[in-house]
């Protein structure tokens, strides 16, 4: 019997969520953000691998689930309403480009990535060795992970992997307000010299592309689930708090506010579905930036008015709304930046416009 997408998608979501009730819910969330070595903890890296999410979208040939974009959206969404911290979405993305490589060191780096005993990393933009000594914001990159980047030079193109370890890299940490770190690494020439290659030219492109726009798609996925629990959240707030001798969302000000938060969210979660439908397609790319775009500026609004709904005890560190407010913010930058991602929805939305 084959499933649908749809059913697909139910199932994995509804595994995630189990899991994540298992591991303490949002009391997790906390401790990673009171816990900066949270996220470098082998066995929480084993524990994801286990059930056999880092390999949702691979293909059943290489080890994975062959499930595809849209059920792995949904498993990134599912763990975005629980705050879940890394290393899901890299291990996605780039067990994805891993498995469009061929090769020893595609074959073993794959294969350490399922079983959770390696923490690989996808860099989202090429880079051009003379130009790029030094590497600058690299989200989900604890120490002892390996980063996986496209070098592009006069040579072709070449997707590599460098690993902390190796002699002439330096890498260096700042603390993100969700307890999560951006890494920086400053490389030596002969790095790039000796770094492992996983694939060349069109066959290395092809790898990083499809590992790149797939963690756009699961970044705006989690996004979309942080932005819709945290609006669930604060329903759930209007409903019992009491001002005035009414609750609070019988105000049609706070009502209006909602209703705005609810059409970004819907918005948001439109798109992704466009984008994960513009797979293979020459639109591919720009797609996944207008989707991580628009969901990572609708997070941020919905979890300011979330805020901003609870009053005073909404800026206090003992309620979870600002779990997802620090969340967002430390999600919504990475992997281009906001602006460059809104840049590439223009772009995308321009020949719509011209339609009509």
């Amino acid at each position: 019997m084959t499933h649908r997408p749809d059913s697909d998608a139910t199932l994995v979501a509804d595994s995630l969520r189990q899991f994540a009730e298992r591991l303490g819910g949002l009391a997790r969330a906390r401790d990673a953000k009171d816990n900066p070595r949270f996220h470098e903890d082998a066995d929480q890296r084993a524990r994801f691998a286990e059930p056999g999410w880092f390999g949702i979208a691979v293909p059943e040939a290489r080890g994975g689930a062959g499930m595809g974009w849209h059920p792995t959206c949904a498993l990134a969404a599912m763990a975005g309403r629980y705050l879940l911290p890394d290393p899901l979405i890299g291990a996605v993305a780039s067990a994805q480009a891993l498995s469009a490589c061929a090769g020893d060191n595609a074959d073993r780096a794959l294969a350490a990535l399922l079983r959770g005993d390696r923490n690989v990393v996808l860099f989202p933009e090429p880079l051009a060795p003379g130009e790029s000594s030094i590497i600058n914001d690299i989200p989900e990159c604890p120490p002892g992970s390996d980063l996986m980047v496209l070098v592009e030079d006069r040579d072709g193109a070449r997707l590599v992997m460098l690993g902390e370890q190796q002699a002439g890299i330096q890498a260096t940490r700042q603390s993100c307000v969700d307890g999560g770190s951006l890494t920086r690494l400053v490389l030596s020439p002969s790095v790039w010299r000796d770094a492992p290659r996983l694939a060349e030219n069109d066959k290395a492109r092809a790898a990083f592309a499809d590992g790149r726009d797939l963690q756009w798609l699961a970044r705006a996925a989690y996004l979309n689930g942080l932005a819709e629990a945290a609006l669930d959240i604060t329903l759930d707030y209007l409903r019992l708090r009491n001002q005035f001798g009414r609750a609070l969302g019988t105000f049609q000000a706070l009502q209006h506010r909602m209703a705005t938060c609810h059409v970004d969210l819907i918005a948001a979660r439109a798109l992704l579905t466009e984008a994960c439908l513009a797979r293979d397609t020459d639109r591919q790319a720009a797609a996944a930036r207008a989707a991580v775009a628009q969901a990572g500026a609708g997070a941020l609004r919905i979890t300011a008015e979330a805020i901003q709904c609870h009053g005073a005890i909404g800026f206090s560190d003992e309620h979870d709304i600002g779990l997802f407010r620090r969340k967002a913010m430390a999600m919504a930058a990475p992997g281009g930046g906001e602006t460059g991602h809104l840049l590439a929805y223009a772009r995308l939305a321009e020949p719509r416009l011209m339609e009509h």
